[in-house]
């Protein structure tokens, strides 16, 4: 489990299952995209800044009990946007709660677009 401060609270990152977090991440998402779907050093610090990013259209609500955070990194045909979906559903329930489902997946797409752009699911 690992811990993303951001300016406005904190979000985790579970080990998870096939359907969310750090095993659906490493699993390639919901369409075995392993390629875009980087769990590596640099992926996770671009991760730490989607979630600090606070320019305009940059994250938003597609669902309910959902927020996409992106950030944009590299430049002319490099062009990509990080997307990482949380979710805050909690996992159990009474002396089984186990907390905030966190971080459901993350992955780059190519451009740089806002949150919206996140949501081809050419991509995800």
């Amino acid at each position: 489990m690992y811990w993303f401060l951001g300016g406005f609270g904190s979000t985790v990152i579970r080990a998870g299952s096939t359907k969310y977090g750090m095993k659906h991440i490493k699993a390639g998402g919901t369409h075995k995209r392993k390629f875009n779907h980087p769990t590596d050093k640099k992926a996770i610090g671009l991760w730490d800044k989607a979630f600090n990013n606070v320019a305009k259209g940059s994250s938003g609500s597609r669902f309910k009990n959902t927020r996409t955070h992106t950030v944009k990194y590299g430049g002319g045909a490099k062009k990509r946007t990080m997307c990482v979906v949380t979710s805050s559903l909690t996992i159990g329930k009474g002396k089984s709660y186990v907390g905030l489902k966190g971080i459901i997946t993350a992955y780059w797409v190519k451009g740089h677009v806002g949150w919206k752009g996140c949501n081809n699911k050419d991509f995800n």
